[in-house]
């Protein structure tokens, strides 16, 4: 009886974590758009304190946008001649100066 009842405890806490470090429903919503990223990648962004609520919408957008060559890390960090600061960039055309660096 005791047994069960630690095991089911135990269970319910580990899937309270589990979620709170491992955005899962973010990954699934990247895979389901076509971006191809991992739970771990996810998992170390969170780690890092790197948002991943902010870069994984950056690379759906792209990526619907046909820029399917812009990585996570150009999305995270911001080049000398665009004038912004983080957070990253939340919009395409961001995304895009990060991309071809013609920032004005």
């Amino acid at each position: 009886m005791y047994l069960t009842a630690f095991t089911i405890i135990g269970g319910i806490i580990f899937l309270v974590l589990f979620f709170h470090y491992v955005p899962f429903f973010l990954w699934l919503s990247a895979k389901v758009s076509g971006v191809n990223i991992s739970l771990v990648q996810l998992f170390l962004m969170r780690i890092r304190n790197v948002p991943p609520y902010i870069i994984v919408p950056g690379l759906i957008e792209a990526h619907k946008a046909g820029l399917s060559n812009i990585t996570r890390d150009e999305l995270r960090k911001p080049t000398s001649n665009c004038l912004f600061k983080w957070p990253p960039p939340l919009t395409l055309p961001d995304a895009m100066c990060l991309r071809q660096s013609k920032c004005q």
